[in-house]
């Protein structure tokens, strides 16, 4: 077996361990290359739906993007989102429930003058 000539270079150092700031940079690019805009939206429609009063439209607005979420994940898996979605949608879904007996318990207690 013929000797090497320059034998500085093996064996070849391990590759150096990435900076902070490297793996930082990798990690937004991937999730920048991992979007789904609806299932993004129905997490933040289900949080602004505490909100009183716009609790039942954004709640219903949280479920619809939920939907549409679960649907672009399903057919691009590359998106991801898909626990935003369902995350969305449960806590929407909630929500959602709450707000609308509020709203029955308030017309009820004005229908019936129950005085609650």
């Amino acid at each position: 077996m013929p000797e090497r000539e320059d034998k500085s270079i093996w064996p070849p150092e391990p590759p150096a361990e990435p900076t902070a700031g490297e793996k930082l940079q990798v990690g937004l690019y991937r999730l920048a290359q991992r979007q789904n805009r609806p299932a993004r939206m129905a997490f933040l429609l289900a949080l602004g739906a505490v909100i009183p009063l716009l609790g039942i439209p954004l709640g219903i607005a949280a479920i619809v993007c939920g939907t549409l979420g679960l649907r672009k994940a399903a057919v691009s898996p590359q998106a991801g989102g898909r626990g935003e979605a369902i995350l969305g949608i449960t806590f929407a879904s909630i929500v959602l429930v709450v707000h609308i007996f509020i709203a029955a318990a308030i017309l009820l207690d004005d229908v019936l003058g129950l005085g609650l």
